[in-house]
């Protein structure tokens, strides 16, 4: 067996001791080393909006946040942790703005009688705040977009919505038979989606949280698949559901409005116990797709040399089609980039993104000059403004956004002995 040699720190980590008063967390503490990571089965993830950060949940009874520009671990935090469960985060979310973590599971039940969310400054890694009085397990968290909500789904007895003003209890609904396994809260945080054991979908409307005793859904369906779902997630336009299951595998698109059944894109008929689906959730940037506007989206791909065809150096031409269901594409009139557009010159392997004024930049490949071009769009079908990155020898880009960052990564090489590199620049 190999040994791998980790520098560790010991750590001073709040443990339940016998003379804890009951209502009170522990504070005295005990030694346990620490190896710069989990040391346990991660259970939970989560991601501000600003994608800066990366917020882990694990069975270690430890909640991590990562810098996801560069993957370093910036801090560790640790809730109060007591005997066997006691401690253990199964749910983590993080704001919107990435200012409050919140975790929860098996979390205060063993000196408070009932269960807490706990909530942790992200900057300086203080917990500031219980939420108590929660009678069952927390299975799921989950902020609303504009941050004014949390959503907190629960083993039993249902759910319960806090208001992040002064985190006091807003909305809640016990008419659940069996455990809600995820909620999740539309891009407009007009609408909450849960799901469960019971195998039912529900849809709240966030403006009856005025009366607590009157939040209940406003449709309830069966899911469409066999099994219970496991998780569910809005579509960045909000116009879908996505329903991941457990066993059997699968994934449902279904309408936000009617809950029916729009395509089943993933089916794995599988009894597997060592295989699990454990979430489900849309790619705010999916390479070459981006929204379009109406509920619906565009994608830009370029063609090929036809086979039997010398490949060569010549120009390649860059296209876009439209699906208001990312399923059926219709291919959009014209040329984007290439011979027969305004912009003339070769463009392979586009990549796209959304700028913050709502621009469509592209960038792609030119064979002329082995190097990687960018052009600007403020409708996504026409392109007049095309600059050069800088970037040659470079083919292949793909461009994520990290903050107030592009990052792009791109390659460069022969068939056996190929690159990838990236760069950096400020987003536009």
């Amino acid at each position: 067996m190999r040994n791998i040699i980790i520098f560790s720190f010991i750590t001073l980590i709040v443990g339940l001791q016998s003379n804890v008063i009951a209502g009170e967390p522990p504070t005295s503490p005990y030694f346990e080393i620490e190896s710069g990571t989990h040391n346990a089965a991660i259970y939970k993830i989560a991601t501000d909006a600003g994608n800066r950060f990366l917020v882990t949940a694990a069975i270690d009874k430890t909640i991590r946040v990562w810098s996801l520009s560069d993957g370093k671990l910036l801090r560790t935090l640790r809730p109060p942790i007591g005997d066997n469960l006691e401690g253990r985060p199964l749910a983590v979310a993080i704001s919107p703005d990435g200012k409050t973590i919140a975790c929860g599971g098996v979390t205060g039940h063993e000196w408070d009688g009932a269960y807490s969310v706990y909530l942790f400054e992200q900057e300086t890694g203080v917990l500031f705040r219980r939420i108590t009085g929660i009678p069952a397990t927390i299975s799921h968290l989950a902020f609303s977009y504009d941050g004014r909500y949390l959503a907190v789904a629960l083993r039993a007895k249902g759910i319960r919505i806090y208001s992040s003003m002064d985190w006091s209890l807003t909305g809640s609904d016990n008419d659940y038979d069996s455990a809600v396994t995820w909620v999740d809260f539309d891009a407009k945080s007009s609408r909450l989606a849960t799901t469960g054991s019971d195998g039912f979908i529900r849809l709240y409307k966030l403006g009856t949280l005025a009366t607590i005793e009157k939040f209940k859904p406003y449709l309830t369906k069966t899911s469409p698949g066999e099994g219970n779902p496991s998780s569910l997630a809005f579509s960045p336009d909000g116009g879908k559901i996505a329903v991941g299951y457990d066993r059997p595998h699968r994934v449902d698109i279904i309408s936000a409005d009617t809950l029916s059944l729009i395509a089943t894109p993933y089916f794995v008929d599988t009894s597997d116990d060592f295989m699990e689906l454990h979430n489900v959730a849309w790619s705010l940037l999916a390479g070459s797709v981006v929204p379009a506007g109406s509920g619906k989206w565009r994608m830009y791909f370029s063609e090929i040399p036809s086979a039997g065809t010398s490949t060569g150096i010549a120009p390649r031409r860059t296209f876009s089609a439209t699906s208001d269901d990312l399923l059926t594409w219709t291919v959009d009139a014209g040329v984007r980039i290439g011979p027969g557009a305004s912009l003339s010159g070769s463009a392979e392997h586009p990549c796209a993104i959304v700028n913050s004024d709502g621009s469509i930049s592209i960038f792609y490949f030119r064979n002329s000059n082995i190097s990687i071009m960018m052009a600007t769009s403020t409708d996504g079908i026409n392109f007049t403004t095309e600059t050069t990155t800088g970037l040659s020898p470079a083919n292949d880009p793909d461009v994520v956004k990290v903050g107030g960052k592009l990052r792009m990564y791109y390659n460069w090489g022969n068939d056996t002995n190929g690159t990838i590199y990236s760069a950096t620049k400020d987003a536009p």
